[in-house]
């Protein structure tokens, strides 16, 4: 079989795979992850002696090609010295991941970015599950490259604040 045979066999299955896209679910898984790690960085910053009333959560409106116009939720936390730090969704459709939070210190011009990726690291490239059916996982990138991410966890978390705040 030619390679041109091959490639257009495989774009054929490729348009039939995106024809079947749910884009309505991966919405709401895109929702539901945030409001989990939100959550999940509320319960750190509390476990770590920050006033629940330094956290505030509110909405952002995003407007995505395949998703439409909807709210997200966002997240600000005021540290002990007054600096606020935003957590903003910018977008779910991304290259290279599932979905893009800014982290940004409104005292300062440093920010850092919360990419949604696949948790299983061994995916198998072939393998076509939605990405609304996968684990996702949280990595902190700098601003300046994708190079030199590390994994959102507690070590982490406080090492993004240290990224921004610095």
């Amino acid at each position: 079989m030619s390679s041109l045979k091959c490639f257009i066999e495989d774009q054929q299955s490729r348009a039939k795979t995106q024809a079947s896209f749910d884009w309505g679910r991966r919405r709401d898984k895109w929702l539901r992850e945030l409001d989990e790690v939100f959550g999940w960085i509320q319960g750190q910053l509390s476990a770590a002696g920050l006033s629940q009333q330094a956290v505030t959560r509110s909405c952002v409106d995003l407007n995505e090609d395949r998703l439409g116009h909807y709210q997200a939720p966002a997240l600000s936390v005021q540290l002990p010295t007054r600096v606020f730090i935003d957590f903003r969704p910018k977008a779910s459709v991304i290259i290279g991941g599932y979905g893009r939070i800014d982290v940004e210190s409104r005292h300062a011009l440093k920010r850092v970015l919360l990419i949604a990726v696949d948790a299983d690291d061994e995916r198998d490239p072939d393998d076509q599950t939605p990405s609304y059916e996968r684990e996702w996982a949280w990595r902190v990138f700098s601003a300046g490259g994708m190079h030199g991410s590390y994994p959102l966890d507690v070590d982490g978390l406080g090492r993004l604040f240290e990224d921004v705040v610095a």
